[in-house]
């Protein structure tokens, strides 16, 4: 019988999105699902041999439901093949390329091109790349394993190296897909194809009589070691638990039977932070960040990517794998992806803005206290009332209301801060921000949000303007522990970028889809002025996305959906040329007017800016006018 389909995968982060993006997609009448086939196309045309790679790779993809009608997958060239084979010593590249040899049926003219022996001199004779050419032979694999115990399935690297692919694909103007449908569809579409078999050396390392099982308790610990899928790491497992049974030590199997729920459960808390709701937020710098995130130091580590910048916490289920994991490979990476992300300690930073008697450091200070209280769960909600109480008196600023009211929703006190005056404060002096207003309004009140929608209030995204406030403050605050850095300094403006984006979108966006035409001219309203500068590019993208659904004309939504592309791939070309050498050298007058330009003009105009003061050479979007959706 053969081996090699007897594994499945034990869990894939990007098939969390797959329900919702596909209905997304469908409800927008595209296709919900990236074509293979026609990406493939495109990146072989290409000289890049790593995206040529991931064309042969997506020839052999499975067709979407809707091309199934279509000729069934070409088979891969072998020049082809051999030319990439003698550009590369990727480990990476060259795991595709036995995938593709693999796929196509063309083992043993794979092996005649040198593909077998590359991964003995380019990936230590990795074990899961060879096996398509040892097949079922136990003997070949008794003969390889006393040759090498190194095996990793490269999953998390090929699933980026796709993502970059597929995303330079749409970024050439050929297509133009929802939003996260590129991150979602790149992990799953490569391992479609690029899912190595675990089953031969299981088979293998189950024979007791062959004495490998000191060489297959190494390949266990290399299988759960080196940026681990979960399915590797399970399969490792599973490894050291057969090597215990041999050896009758039935405490060592119980434990070890213990990790794999312990793994799952912690998974499963940790998918609380995957925007599966909300994948339309989801940006292509987050996709790209928990891939490679992910490619750096394991799936999970994809999870926890998810988790932390979405305020979930798993302490509980944290410590319990990590206590029974003992000494094998850490699979958890959360200290080190904390360090990472926040480079601050939010609490103490909160702690000493609210020390201070500056209204601005003290509304950041309490939003940072709210956002903290997300993760432990514990907040002195009548402290914040107290607080809010005695500060809205003292200011007027729209920018420091909408982060007063964030803290309300993070806090879960709205009805506590409408009591205080903080809505009727928006009201008064932001003219009834709905981006305001809304953090005040429970998320399942439906009803509160009609009639917000219904008022037509100004819809104003002030997280580009708090970027200036956030990053002159953390620069106070790392002064005060004797640390030196400019408000402009990359840690402190990346940092305070990130901090600043906290525009909750999705309970208006949720009550017009549900609403449907009932509330189609508030909610068109809503769209157009969510699209307009100065928004940030974040909220501009939503707004875009929505016109697009609703309106009635095919060419205004075509010209609707060519100014969001345009627009992001001008974003991430401008951001992609702006390195820390680039920054440094720019100045700090330079600085101070982009960040000025993001607080007056908005994040679009402000990249435009510094495109043409640069000369970086990418293409700015025509203006769009969506006047024409009001008639």
């Amino acid at each position: 019988m053969h081996l090699r389909k007897q594994i499945t995968p034990f869990l894939c982060l990007g098939t969390l999105f797959v329900g919702t993006t596909s209905l997304a997609s469908e409800a927008e009448g595209q296709e919900p699902v990236i074509d293979p086939a026609h990406a493939a196309e495109w990146l072989l045309e290409q000289d890049d041999p790593e995206f040529q790679a991931v064309g042969l790779l997506l020839q052999q993809a499975p067709r979407p439901p809707s091309r199934m009608d279509v000729e069934a997958p070409e088979a891969p060239e072998l020049e082809r093949i051999g030319q990439i084979l003698r550009a590369t010593e990727s480990p990476i590249v060259i795991a595709m390329l036995v995938a593709v040899c693999d796929a196509g049926g063309l083992i043993e003219e794979c092996r005649e091109l040198g593909v077998e022996q590359a991964v003995i001199d380019h990936d230590a004779g990795n074990l899961l790349w060879r096996e398509p050419f040892l097949g079922d032979d136990l003997d070949r694999w008794s003969n390889a394993i006393a040759r090498s115990v190194h095996a990793n399935d490269h999953l998390t690297g090929i699933a980026l190296l796709t993502y970059r692919a597929l995303l330079a694909y749409e970024d050439s103007g050929t297509t133009d897909y929802l939003d996260a449908i590129v991150g979602v569809q790149a992990p799953m579409l490569a391992q479609s194809v690029a899912m190595p078999a675990y089953g031969p050396l299981i088979e293998a390392c189950r024979d007791e009589q062959n004495g490998l099982m000191p060489r297959c308790r190494q390949i266990a610990r290399s299988l759960m070691s080196d940026t681990p899928s979960l399915t590797s790491y399970a399969v490792g497992l599973r490894l050291l638990e057969m090597g215990a049974e041999g050896a009758g030590d039935t405490e060592r199997v119980e434990q070890l039977q213990q990790i794999q729920p312990a793994l799952r459960s912690y998974t499963n808390c940790l998918a609380a932070g995957v925007p599966v709701e909300h994948h339309e937020s989801i940006t292509e710098e987050q996709n790209h960040r928990w891939l490679e995130i992910a490619a750096l130091h394991g799936e999970i580590a994809g999870f926890e990517y998810w988790a932390f910048v979405n305020d979930v916490d798993c302490p509980v289920e944290r410590d319990r794998l990590n206590e029974l994991v003992g000494e094998l490979p850490s699979v958890s990476h959360f200290s080190e992806l904390r360090a990472e992300l926040h480079p601050f300690d939010l609490e103490l930073v909160a702690g000493w803005l609210l020390e201070s008697d500056s209204i601005e450091s003290r509304a950041v200070g309490l939003w940072l206290k709210s956002q903290t209280a997300l993760h432990s769960g514990e907040f002195d909600s009548a402290g914040l009332l107290e607080q809010i109480t005695e500060l809205l008196p003292q200011t007027q600023d729209p920018r420091l209301l909408f982060l007063l009211a964030t803290a309300c929703r993070q806090a879960d006190a709205q009805d506590g801060c409408v009591e205080a005056g903080l809505d009727q404060a928006i009201v008064e002096h932001d003219a009834g921000n709905l981006l305001s207003r809304g953090q005040l309004i429970k998320q399942n009140d439906a009803t509160a949000w009609q009639d917000l929608l219904r008022s037509e209030p100004r819809v104003l995204d002030h997280s580009m303007a708090l970027v200036q406030i956030i990053a002159d403050l953390l620069t106070s605050y790392l002064a005060s522990t004797g640390k030196e850095a400019a408000p402009t300094e990359p840690t402190v403006l990346a940092f305070a970028y990130v901090m600043a984006l906290v525009v909750d979108m999705s309970s208006p966006v949720q009550t017009c889809r549900n609403a449907g035409t009932e509330l189609r001219e508030p909610c068109l309203r809503f769209a157009e002025r969510a699209a307009e500068a100065p928004n940030g590019l974040f909220t501009r993208n939503i707004g875009l996305r929505l016109l697009a659904e609703w309106a009635d004309d095919q060419a205004l939504t075509e010209q609707v959906m060519t100014f969001k592309t345009a627009m992001m791939n001008f974003s991430i070309c401008v951001h992609g040329q702006l390195d820390e050498p680039h920054w440094e050298a720019a100045g700090q007058t330079e600085m101070d007017a982009y960040l000025s330009d993001l607080a007056t003009v908005g994040e679009l105009a402000a990249l435009e800016a510094i495109n043409d003061r640069w000369n970086l050479g990418c293409s700015a979007p025509a203006p769009l006018d969506v006047s024409e959706l009001e008639e």
